[in-house]
């Protein structure tokens, strides 16, 4: 018996494989040549390009024998490649709709149709120089061809889309110089996207002579890089220079490195100075201007402008505020922000969060209204800023007032009438228990017969002999006055106490 054990190569031709003969328990392993047909070892099923486009075409066989191969296009023949698993196609024709794939040997043939796609490479015209006075139509067409399909349009202007523009044609019927700029059209198909451009330039029907202004900050800080920059605006667009003059120097030399940014109404030029040094303060730089006339280019127009350099240390800004105040309601405060920092920093102050117009002072006045105030300071290594509550304390008006003191006056006399109350409970709580007291004692030394004596009662009681009359016990012993047996079951109040027995009349019998 014989069992294949090898594997089909995909990419170079197979021309062996390995089998195991066993006879009569004697097993061997050889390499024999064996014999099969034609089969893809891989294919590309669909192919999608451009017209013009050279395609490479995977179509491989395996077999044995080697198989041989063949890519055709129609009538035409393709380039194949040395191991006859690919084939190129150098340019794609508009009309090619497939490709066959044909393989063959002494065992047999396979052939396989490969379909092709071929797009239209979309070309989208344009890229033109547009230059009108104000007042003309301008119109920009951006045609196409070779689409396979019908393209889709749109336009941007300075990388902005244009909503609503879905035209090939983009018409402005009645132009200014803020519809100058760069517009781009784009022609998107299925399968490609093209571009194309439009530099214009809306120039004003009257002669703006030159203007300049310089926009930077005057300080510079030492070591570091400073920038200066200078605006020039006019029509026609202006040129623009800078020019350094020293503090010791009467002429301003001119400087070559400078960065310009053009537009089409203005144009900024940029200087940068490296690695600032005390040598730089009190210098002093100068942007100068020119343009000329419309209609008459002998007439020259110039500007210029210029800024003093000042070379500071560099200190981040502080700042140090109150973190909360209050007022009565309608009674300005002044907030002091207190602001440190190299360059001087400059201020802005917010109430609840709204910037306040023309407040860029260290001392703000309020309206007397109350909210959340920031001040903020910003230099060129940055911006820091602090917050005050103002806090308003009501005000009343004299009937306001007036019900307030009653109201307050009623509520003392309340407390002050519920105070004397609470005297006089404690007072009569007092007396009771004291009443109390002396009760429970007099009638505990009534159940033994006797009351305490007095020293007075001692010197000027005399001794009475007992007597009984009724029952009744009148006995007075020596030195202690006698309680009669009717008296004891008599209940004492504390409002009437029991009166003293006189002193020279002895107790009735």
């Amino acid at each position: 018996s014989t069992q294949s054990t090898g594997n089909l190569q995909s990419e170079a031709p197979v021309s062996s494989r390995s089998a195991t003969l066993t006879v009569s328990g004697t097993t061997t392993s050889s390499t024999l040549p064996v014999a099969y047909d034609v089969s893809f070892a891989y294919s590309r099923y669909r192919i999608t390009a451009n017209e013009g486009d050279a395609v490479r075409v995977l179509c491989g066989f395996i077999g044995n024998p080697t198989p041989t191969f063949s890519l055709d296009i129609g009538t035409e023949g393709v380039e194949t490649s040395a191991y006859n698993t690919w084939g190129t196609i150098s340019s794609l024709s508009a009309d090619t709709t497939s490709v066959t794939c044909e393989g063959r040997n002494s065992l047999g043939t396979q052939i396989m149709n490969i379909p092709v796609h071929v797009t239209g490479t979309l070309q989208v015209e344009g890229g033109r120089v547009v230059t009108i006075l104000e007042g003309e139509e301008l119109t920009m067409v951006c045609s196409e061809s070779l689409a396979n399909g019908e393209p889709i349009f749109s336009w941007y202007k300075n990388g902005q889309r244009l909503d609503g523009q879905t035209s090939r044609v983009l018409e402005i019927a009645n132009p200014t110089r803020t519809d100058s700029g760069m517009y781009q059209c784009f022609g998107a198909t299925l399968y490609a996207k093209e571009q194309s451009t439009f530099a214009v330039t809306v120039s004003g029907v009257v002669a703006v002579p030159v203007k300049v202004t310089v926009t930077s900050e005057q300080y510079g800080l030492m070591g570091a890089t400073a920038q200066l920059s200078c605006v020039g605006e006019g029509n026609p667009v202006p040129s623009v220079t800078w020019h350094r003059k020293d503090a010791n120097s009467e002429t301003a030399m001119p400087i070559t490195q400078v960065v310009y940014v053009e537009t089409f109404t203005q144009v900024l030029a940029i200087l940068n100075i490296d690695n600032v040094s005390m040598e730089d303060d009190g210098v002093q730089y100068i942007c100068k201007g020119d343009n000329s006339d419309l209609y008459d280019t002998s007439v020259i127009y110039r500007a210029d402008s210029s800024i003093t350099m000042q070379v500071v240390d560099p200190i981040e800004p502080s700042i140090s505020l109150p973190s909360s105040s209050s007022i009565k309601s309608g009674t300005p405060l002044t907030l002091y922000c207190s602001v440190e920092g190299s360059p001087p920093p400059t201020i802005e102050w917010f109430l609840n969060d709204v910037l306040v117009e023309g407040a860029e002072d260290e001392t703000y006045v309020t309206d007397g209204g109350a909210g959340i105030y920031k001040c903020r300071a910003t230099n060129l290594l940055g911006t820091v800023e602090q917050e005050v509550i103002v806090e308003s304390r009501p005000t009343y008006s004299g009937g306001e007032i007036f019900l307030i003191l009653l109201i307050t006056a009623f509520l003392l006399v309340v407390v002050v009438v519920m105070l004397l109350i609470l005297v006089r409970r404690n007072e009569l709580e007092r007396r009771m228990k004291e009443a109390n007291a002396k009760d429970e004692l007099l009638l505990e030394n009534e159940k033994r017969g006797y009351t305490p004596t007095t020293p007075q009662v001692l010197a000027m009681t005399p001794s009475v002999p007992a007597a009984s009359t009724n029952g009744e016990l009148g006995m007075m012993q020596e030195g202690v006055p006698v309680v009669t047996e009717v008296e004891c079951q008599t209940p004492r109040s504390i409002l009437s106490p029991r009166p003293q027995t006189p002193l020279n009349n002895p107790p009735p019998v």
